[in-house]
């Protein structure tokens, strides 16, 4: 049976079936990501926390000299850029190694995975293959083999455990996957996997007509743990706040996946939930290293985990402490199809600074995709835009700021009544320009939600490509 039948066949179940099929996959899940290895994975996982930083740096050290030595034996696209590499080399001075290599852009790793240049395992051994969200071109492939797919969740609930939750902790998840049809007639914008007392909720279907619907649905289930996009769950916080229902549904921790989190969303959140810990984390489809947050709320480089390298956006030179630097990454838990240098596109505000409680470097802040960075003339790249968002009246529901011109940008402003915009909007227009240089912004009006993409996300800032490509030609 086909993809397409089955799904059609999916699409066609009553709901009750429809959670039956979403449980039968939720124990594939289960059996993949916490079997086998997990349990030791995490163990020694959580031992390294208490390391010194000679221990921790031997380990990485250690890790990177076995991860190139294999991908040079088993990738044919890595064997032709190691070819010059010796075995001594690789074990006395794999930093060294790594430094001297060309960096693998997103077109290189495309290209080399759909000509099969860059597997290193037999197809056999993949056992979890993932589809970028493609937030600007082509949506990117990948795959994990069964023992790399569970040393990533135990870095994962390395950071979890530390908030007493595990792999049986009950979840909703607001999820942008194709789970819900016809659920404008059926009023049902949820389905269950009992397997891993999972409830995954629409965020394509979270808006002023349905909130009551989620809100019931969250104060019956109350899940410990919600993840998912913070645009999902920034909005139910002020449905949730306008209905003076704070605090009904009582959650732990709110876990951060595939967008930022912005300050303006953490505010509403904390409002809403007020007993909940908001969690950051960093990883992506293509397997980057993890960073983490820990119970200090700093953002923590997990160097177990492979080796970030941080640059200037769009260069390989080195970004000082307090500087934008865009993520070039190692993940030595990428076998299936090995990531050595990967430029990924994401960003983070640069720190010098060690974790106060592991021993791991962190970085101040997580940005999100360097598409999500401005350029103008006036101030170069610019990041985080949240704190002039966050003066908005509290009737937005949702703002998208995009660039049209290197000089001039439209505010997209989602609101049922629309009021004197542009007095309402002028201190938040004022420190959009305090922090973009003598722009012009035009306000946009939208009675609706604003437009997501085909991924579920809504994109809070999307940059003029040709004034990226002007920066990169002044770097």
């Amino acid at each position: 049976m086909g993809t397409g039948f089955l799904l059609g066949l999916y699409s066609a179940s009553p709901v009750i079936l429809q959670n039956v099929a979403v449980s039968c996959k939720g124990v594939l899940n289960r059996r993949a990501r916490f079997g086998g290895s997990f349990a030791t994975e995490l163990a020694a996982a959580n031992a390294r926390l208490h390391q010194s930083p000679t221990a921790l740096l031997h380990h990485q050290t250690g890790q990177l000299a076995h991860f190139l030595l294999f991908a040079k034996q088993n990738a044919p696209f890595h064997a032709q850029r190691l070819r010059a590499f010796s075995l001594q080399d690789l074990q006395h001075d794999p930093f060294g190694v790594l430094a001297s290599l060309p960096v693998l852009e997103k077109d290189e790793f495309r290209d080399s995975y759909n000509n099969d240049q860059l597997r290193a395992v037999p197809q056999a051994q993949i056992v979890h293959k993932t589809l970028t969200s493609g937030t600007t071109g082509t949506p990117l492939k990948a795959g994990f083999t069964k023992h790399d797919l569970q040393k990533r969740f135990a870095f994962l609930y390395r950071m979890l455990g530390c908030y007493g939750l595990s792999p049986h902790s009950r979840t909703a998840r607001f999820n942008g996957g194709t789970y819900f049809p016809r659920a404008n007639k059926t009023k049902v914008f949820w389905r269950i996997n009992h397997a891993q007392r999972q409830a995954l909720l629409s965020s394509y279907h979270l808006h002023q007509d349905n909130a009551g619907y989620y809100i019931d649905f969250m104060k019956k289930l109350q899940p410990e743990v919600i993840d998912g996009y913070p645009s999902a769950l920034y909005l139910l916080a002020k449905y949730l706040i306008r209905a003076g229902l704070q605090g009904a549904i009582k959650a732990r921790v709110f876990m951060s996946t595939g967008e930022t989190l912005e300050d303006f969303q953490k505010a509403a959140i904390r409002e809403a939930f007020p007993q909940m810990t908001l969690l950051n984390q960093y990883a992506s489809s293509e397997g980057a290293p993890f960073i983490t947050q820990n119970m200090a709320g700093e953002l923590v480089v997990n160097t177990d985990s492979g080796v970030f390298e941080f640059v200037k956006p769009g260069t390989i030179t080195p970004a000082a402490p307090g500087e934008i630097g865009e993520m070039i990454v190692t993940s030595f838990t990428t076998h299936a199809y090995p990531l050595i240098r990967y430029r990924i596109g994401d960003t983070a505000l640069v720190s010098d600074r060690i974790s106060k409680t592991w021993n791991m470097p962190v970085v101040d802040a997580i940005y999100g995709r360097r598409d999500d960075l401005i350029w103008t003339p006036y101030r170069g790249w610019v990041g985080r835009l949240s704190p002039a968002i966050k003066l908005a009246p509290a009737r937005i529901r949702e703002t998208q700021i995009v660039q049209i011109a290197p000089d001039a940008f439209e505010l997209h402003v989602s609101c049922a009544d629309a009021g004197d915009l542009a007095r309402d909007f002028a201190p938040v227009i004022a420190a959009l320009q305090q922090r973009l240089g003598p722009v012009s912004i035009t306000l946009r009006h939208h009675a609706d939600p604003l437009p997501r993409g085909a991924n579920g996300k809504l994109r809070a800032v999307i940059a003029l490509p040709s004034a990226r490509l002007a920066a990169q030609a002044r770097l």
